[in-house]
Protein backbone atom coordinates (compact mmCIF):
# COMPACT_ATOMS: atom_id res chain seq x y z
CA UNK A 1 0.00 0.00 0.00
CA UNK A 2 2.82 2.31 0.93
CA UNK A 3 4.61 1.87 -2.70
CA UNK A 4 1.27 2.57 -4.40
CA UNK A 5 1.19 5.99 -2.73
CA UNK A 6 4.77 7.00 -2.96
CA UNK A 7 3.92 6.46 -6.18
CA UNK A 8 0.87 8.19 -6.74
CA UNK A 9 2.89 11.19 -4.49
CA UNK A 10 5.68 11.27 -7.37
CA UNK A 11 2.80 11.92 -9.88
CA UNK A 12 1.44 14.74 -8.39
CA UNK A 13 4.83 16.30 -7.79
CA UNK A 14 5.31 16.22 -11.20
CA UNK A 15 1.88 17.82 -12.08
CA UNK A 16 2.51 20.63 -9.39
CA UNK A 17 5.96 21.37 -11.01
CA UNK A 18 4.64 21.53 -14.28
CA UNK A 19 1.49 23.07 -13.45
CA UNK A 20 4.08 26.02 -11.60
CA UNK A 21 2.43 25.15 -8.24
CA UNK A 22 4.53 25.44 -5.39
CA UNK A 23 6.49 22.92 -3.09
CA UNK A 24 3.49 23.66 -0.36
CA UNK A 25 1.11 22.67 -2.49
CA UNK A 26 2.81 19.34 -2.94
CA UNK A 27 3.27 18.71 0.66
CA UNK A 28 -0.44 19.04 0.95
CA UNK A 29 -1.40 16.81 -1.77
CA UNK A 30 0.81 14.05 -0.18
CA UNK A 31 -0.59 14.43 3.67
CA UNK A 32 -3.77 13.97 2.04
CA UNK A 33 -3.14 10.80 0.19
CA UNK A 34 -0.61 9.25 3.25
CA UNK A 35 -3.84 10.09 4.91
CA UNK A 36 -5.06 6.12 4.18
CA UNK A 37 -1.28 5.53 5.55
CA UNK A 38 -2.64 6.00 8.94
CA UNK A 39 -3.22 2.54 11.17
CA UNK A 40 -6.75 2.96 12.27
CA UNK A 41 -7.09 -0.46 14.66
CA UNK A 42 -6.97 -4.33 13.64
CA UNK A 43 -9.53 -6.49 12.94
CA UNK A 44 -8.24 -8.71 15.28
CA UNK A 45 -11.05 -10.05 17.21
CA UNK A 46 -8.76 -11.78 19.97
CA UNK A 47 -7.15 -8.37 20.07
CA UNK A 48 -9.69 -6.60 21.91
CA UNK A 49 -9.16 -9.50 25.02
CA UNK A 50 -8.25 -8.66 28.39
CA UNK A 51 -5.49 -11.37 28.53
CA UNK A 52 -4.45 -10.34 32.01
CA UNK A 53 -7.88 -10.27 33.55
CA UNK A 54 -8.80 -13.15 32.53
CA UNK A 55 -5.09 -14.40 33.83
CA UNK A 56 -6.23 -12.71 37.17
CA UNK A 57 -9.60 -14.00 37.50
CA UNK A 58 -7.98 -17.58 37.26
CA UNK A 59 -5.74 -16.90 39.94
CA UNK A 60 -7.76 -15.25 42.48
CA UNK A 61 -11.14 -17.70 41.84
CA UNK A 62 -8.27 -20.23 42.52
CA UNK A 63 -6.60 -18.23 45.53
CA UNK A 64 -10.41 -18.02 47.15
CA UNK A 65 -11.15 -22.06 46.77
CA UNK A 66 -7.03 -22.47 48.82
CA UNK A 67 -8.40 -19.42 51.77
CA UNK A 68 -11.82 -21.33 52.35
CA UNK A 69 -10.93 -25.19 52.62
CA UNK A 70 -7.96 -23.39 54.97
CA UNK A 71 -10.14 -21.17 57.02
CA UNK A 72 -13.36 -23.58 57.67
CA UNK A 73 -10.22 -26.14 58.49
CA UNK A 74 -9.37 -23.42 61.20
CA UNK A 75 -12.84 -22.52 61.87
CA UNK A 76 -13.93 -26.56 62.88
CA UNK A 77 -10.54 -26.45 65.24
CA UNK A 78 -11.73 -23.60 66.75
CA UNK A 79 -15.34 -24.80 67.38
CA UNK A 80 -13.78 -27.91 68.91
CA UNK A 81 -12.33 -25.68 71.63
CA UNK A 82 -15.75 -24.18 72.09
CA UNK A 83 -17.14 -27.26 72.88
CA UNK A 84 -15.26 -27.67 76.70
CA UNK A 85 -16.04 -23.74 77.35
CA UNK A 86 -18.17 -23.54 81.07
CA UNK A 87 -18.45 -20.46 82.31
CA UNK A 88 -17.70 -19.76 85.75
CA UNK A 89 -21.44 -19.63 86.63
CA UNK A 90 -22.58 -22.64 85.33
CA UNK A 91 -25.07 -24.65 88.14
CA UNK A 92 -25.89 -28.48 86.61
CA UNK A 93 -26.48 -30.42 89.89
CA UNK A 94 -29.15 -32.62 88.02
CA UNK A 95 -27.57 -33.15 84.87
CA UNK A 96 -27.40 -36.69 83.29
CA UNK A 97 -24.42 -35.79 82.06
CA UNK A 98 -24.18 -39.75 79.95
CA UNK A 99 -27.05 -38.89 78.27
CA UNK A 100 -25.71 -35.83 76.86
CA UNK A 101 -22.89 -37.09 75.55
CA UNK A 102 -24.69 -39.56 74.07
CA UNK A 103 -26.66 -37.13 71.77
CA UNK A 104 -23.34 -35.08 71.13
CA UNK A 105 -21.90 -38.16 69.57
CA UNK A 106 -25.46 -39.09 67.72
CA UNK A 107 -25.06 -35.59 66.69
CA UNK A 108 -21.75 -35.83 65.31
CA UNK A 109 -22.33 -39.26 63.29
CA UNK A 110 -25.61 -38.31 62.46
CA UNK A 111 -26.29 -38.31 58.63
CA UNK A 112 -25.67 -35.63 56.64
CA UNK A 113 -28.25 -34.79 53.77
CA UNK A 114 -27.39 -32.69 50.53
CA UNK A 115 -26.98 -29.17 51.00
CA UNK A 116 -30.30 -26.90 49.83
CA UNK A 117 -27.91 -24.17 48.57
CA UNK A 118 -25.93 -26.56 45.49
CA UNK A 119 -25.05 -23.20 43.75
CA UNK A 120 -21.34 -22.37 43.30
CA UNK A 121 -19.90 -19.79 45.84
CA UNK A 122 -18.15 -16.26 44.70
CA UNK A 123 -14.66 -16.99 46.52
CA UNK A 124 -13.37 -14.05 44.72
CA UNK A 125 -13.40 -11.48 47.48
CA UNK A 126 -11.67 -14.26 49.90
CA UNK A 127 -8.86 -14.27 47.81
CA UNK A 128 -6.80 -11.19 49.75
CA UNK A 129 -7.29 -13.12 53.24
CA UNK A 130 -5.08 -16.48 51.88
CA UNK A 131 -2.16 -15.51 54.15
CA UNK A 132 -3.93 -14.55 57.17
CA UNK A 133 -3.43 -16.99 60.36
CA UNK A 134 -6.35 -16.07 62.57
CA UNK A 135 -9.18 -17.43 59.06
CA UNK A 136 -11.26 -18.46 62.10
CA UNK A 137 -12.05 -14.45 63.17
CA UNK A 138 -12.18 -13.31 59.47
CA UNK A 139 -15.34 -11.49 58.86
CA UNK A 140 -15.95 -12.85 55.18
CA UNK A 141 -14.63 -16.26 55.67
CA UNK A 142 -17.44 -16.39 58.92
CA UNK A 143 -20.03 -14.97 56.45
CA UNK A 144 -19.02 -17.79 53.78
CA UNK A 145 -19.23 -20.62 56.04
CA UNK A 146 -22.45 -19.48 57.78
CA UNK A 147 -23.97 -19.65 54.51
CA UNK A 148 -22.34 -23.15 53.69
CA UNK A 149 -23.43 -24.42 57.23
CA UNK A 150 -27.09 -23.09 56.70
CA UNK A 151 -27.40 -24.85 53.50
CA UNK A 152 -27.34 -28.32 55.42
CA UNK A 153 -29.79 -29.77 57.68
CA UNK A 154 -29.46 -30.19 61.32
CA UNK A 155 -28.48 -32.62 63.40
CA UNK A 156 -31.70 -34.93 65.05
CA UNK A 157 -31.01 -34.26 68.58
CA UNK A 158 -31.21 -30.23 67.78
CA UNK A 159 -34.86 -30.95 66.92
CA UNK A 160 -35.59 -32.40 70.17
CA UNK A 161 -38.08 -30.54 72.21
CA UNK A 162 -35.85 -30.82 75.43
CA UNK A 163 -32.25 -31.16 75.09
CA UNK A 164 -31.43 -35.13 75.98
CA UNK A 165 -29.40 -35.36 79.53
CA UNK A 166 -31.03 -31.26 80.46
CA UNK A 167 -34.36 -32.37 80.46
CA UNK A 168 -34.74 -33.08 84.29
CA UNK A 169 -36.91 -31.27 86.88
CA UNK A 170 -34.42 -28.62 88.72
CA UNK A 171 -31.64 -27.27 85.65
CA UNK A 172 -31.74 -23.83 84.99
CA UNK A 173 -32.95 -22.53 81.89
CA UNK A 174 -29.30 -20.46 81.41
CA UNK A 175 -27.73 -24.65 81.67
CA UNK A 176 -30.33 -26.19 79.13
CA UNK A 177 -29.04 -22.68 76.52
CA UNK A 178 -25.24 -23.86 77.25
CA UNK A 179 -26.26 -27.12 76.13
CA UNK A 180 -28.57 -26.00 73.13
CA UNK A 181 -25.50 -23.61 71.77
CA UNK A 182 -22.93 -26.70 72.18
CA UNK A 183 -25.43 -28.95 70.59
CA UNK A 184 -25.49 -26.24 67.91
CA UNK A 185 -21.98 -26.38 68.07
CA UNK A 186 -21.31 -29.98 67.55
CA UNK A 187 -23.95 -29.75 64.51
CA UNK A 188 -21.72 -27.04 62.68
CA UNK A 189 -18.33 -28.75 63.49
CA UNK A 190 -19.84 -32.44 61.95
CA UNK A 191 -21.04 -30.17 58.59
CA UNK A 192 -17.99 -28.17 58.51
CA UNK A 193 -15.60 -31.46 58.83
CA UNK A 194 -18.02 -34.37 57.50
CA UNK A 195 -19.98 -32.13 54.96
CA UNK A 196 -17.62 -29.45 53.12
CA UNK A 197 -14.20 -29.45 54.14
CA UNK A 198 -14.05 -33.51 52.98
CA UNK A 199 -15.53 -32.47 49.63
CA UNK A 200 -13.50 -29.77 48.95
CA UNK A 201 -10.13 -31.00 49.64
CA UNK A 202 -11.01 -33.29 46.54
CA UNK A 203 -12.10 -30.44 44.39
CA UNK A 204 -9.13 -28.62 44.55
CA UNK A 205 -6.98 -31.58 43.57
CA UNK A 206 -9.23 -31.50 40.57
CA UNK A 207 -9.38 -28.08 40.55
CA UNK A 208 -4.94 -28.04 39.80
CA UNK A 209 -4.91 -29.63 36.36
CA UNK A 210 -7.56 -26.78 35.16
CA UNK A 211 -5.89 -24.12 36.42
CA UNK A 212 -2.30 -25.23 35.11
CA UNK A 213 -4.38 -26.14 31.57
CA UNK A 214 -5.81 -22.62 31.03
CA UNK A 215 -2.99 -20.76 32.42
CA UNK A 216 -0.11 -22.42 30.05
CA UNK A 217 -3.28 -21.89 27.76
CA UNK A 218 -3.89 -18.75 27.92
CA UNK A 219 -0.07 -17.48 28.11
CA UNK A 220 0.48 -19.61 24.66
CA UNK A 221 -2.79 -17.53 23.25
CA UNK A 222 -1.72 -13.99 23.79
CA UNK A 223 1.63 -14.71 22.76
CA UNK A 224 0.19 -16.19 19.53
CA UNK A 225 -2.20 -13.42 19.07
CA UNK A 226 0.69 -10.41 19.95
CA UNK A 227 2.80 -11.98 17.11
CA UNK A 228 0.05 -11.95 14.69
CA UNK A 229 -0.92 -8.64 15.48
CA UNK A 230 2.84 -7.49 15.48
CA UNK A 231 2.48 -8.11 11.82
CA UNK A 232 -0.97 -6.32 10.86
CA UNK A 233 -0.31 -2.50 9.14
CA UNK A 234 -3.53 -2.05 10.68
CA UNK A 235 -2.72 -2.45 14.00
CA UNK A 236 -1.81 0.69 16.01
CA UNK A 237 1.14 1.09 18.51
CA UNK A 238 -0.55 0.87 21.35
CA UNK A 239 -2.62 -2.57 20.38
CA UNK A 240 0.64 -3.98 19.91
CA UNK A 241 2.12 -2.58 23.08
CA UNK A 242 -1.02 -3.40 25.15
CA UNK A 243 -0.49 -7.25 23.85
CA UNK A 244 3.36 -7.32 24.13
CA UNK A 245 2.92 -6.37 27.73
CA UNK A 246 0.17 -8.69 28.68
CA UNK A 247 2.21 -11.48 27.23
CA UNK A 248 5.10 -10.59 29.26
CA UNK A 249 3.41 -10.01 32.65
CA UNK A 250 1.74 -13.41 32.11
CA UNK A 251 4.62 -15.49 31.50
CA UNK A 252 6.24 -13.74 34.56
CA UNK A 253 3.45 -14.91 36.28
CA UNK A 254 3.40 -18.30 35.72
CA UNK A 255 5.61 -19.16 38.17
CA UNK A 256 4.38 -17.12 40.73
CA UNK A 257 0.87 -18.89 40.22
CA UNK A 258 2.95 -22.46 40.49
CA UNK A 259 4.31 -21.49 43.81
CA UNK A 260 0.60 -20.80 44.99
CA UNK A 261 -0.66 -24.28 43.28
CA UNK A 262 2.43 -25.94 45.49
CA UNK A 263 1.38 -24.43 48.74
CA UNK A 264 -2.43 -25.12 48.70
CA UNK A 265 -1.74 -28.67 47.48
CA UNK A 266 0.46 -28.79 50.88
CA UNK A 267 -1.83 -27.50 52.79
CA UNK A 268 -4.51 -29.58 51.62
CA UNK A 269 -2.11 -32.49 52.35
CA UNK A 270 -2.22 -31.67 55.77
CA UNK A 271 -6.22 -30.82 55.95
CA UNK A 272 -6.99 -34.80 54.61
CA UNK A 273 -4.56 -35.93 57.69
CA UNK A 274 -6.32 -33.44 60.08
CA UNK A 275 -9.23 -34.69 59.03
CA UNK A 276 -8.69 -38.42 59.07
CA UNK A 277 -7.71 -37.97 62.94
CA UNK A 278 -11.07 -36.14 63.31
CA UNK A 279 -13.08 -38.84 64.62
CA UNK A 280 -10.44 -39.51 67.79
CA UNK A 281 -10.76 -35.72 68.63
CA UNK A 282 -14.27 -35.14 68.71
CA UNK A 283 -14.24 -38.40 70.82
CA UNK A 284 -12.01 -37.58 73.47
CA UNK A 285 -13.78 -33.78 73.51
CA UNK A 286 -16.75 -35.28 74.24
CA UNK A 287 -15.27 -37.47 76.78
CA UNK A 288 -14.20 -34.58 78.39
CA UNK A 289 -17.63 -32.86 78.66
CA UNK A 290 -18.94 -32.53 82.37
CA UNK A 291 -16.02 -34.29 83.98
CA UNK A 292 -14.92 -30.88 85.89
CA UNK A 293 -18.87 -30.36 87.38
Amino acid sequence: MWFEVQDQGMRWKSLCHRCGLGFTAWVIIAASLCMGCVPKGTKNPDAKRDFLAEFEGLETTFRGQCTLSKGLLSLAKSKVDELLYVSADFRARRVRWRRFRRALNSCWKGALGNPTDSGEIDVSGLAPYYDEDALSDNEALLAVATRVIDSYGECDPLNADEMSGFDGRGVADESRAWARDRMVIMNEIRILVRGELARRTQSIEAMVGTLRTESAALSEKVTQVSKTVDGDYSATPAEKEKLRNQSVTIRSRLGVLNDLVLRCEKEVGTSTTDLSTFDQTIEATIKQIGRRN
